[in-house]
């Protein structure tokens, strides 16, 4: 009896050790996705007379995208905003500054931008 209790335990700890390991590496996979993500609204409000196509960044935490964030001012290009919102937590405190600016230089002609 004693034995097939300290059997039982030793499955349950192992059971638990495995579920942590599991939801541990979901966890750090979806961490650490630096996917770029673009998801589309469409707002309707009879105070906006004519369609406003805006680009709205944010969550990037110092994300890299291509050299000089190439790939995601093209995703800005292709999308034709009438402009561009920079939210928050765009860099964080591993964040190159340099590719931060490459970016504020990338989409500063594409569109009138609001920080």
């Amino acid at each position: 009896m004693v034995r097939n209790l300290k059997t039982k335990q030793r499955r349950l700890l192992w059971a638990g050790a495995t579920i942590l390991v599991i939801v541990s590496v979901l966890f750090a996979a979806n961490a650490f996705d630096k996917n770029l993500v673009v998801r589309e609204y469409r707002v309707r409000s009879q105070k906006i007379k004519a369609p406003l196509d805006l680009v709205i960044l944010s969550d990037l935490h110092g994300s890299n995208y291509g050299i000089g964030q190439t790939d995601l001012i093209k995703q800005i290009r292709g999308l034709d905003p009438d402009g561009i919102v920079l939210l928050g937590d765009l860099l964080d405190r591993r964040s190159s500054w340099s590719d931060f600016v490459a970016l504020l230089d990338g989409i500063a002609d594409l569109a009138p931008t609001f920080l």
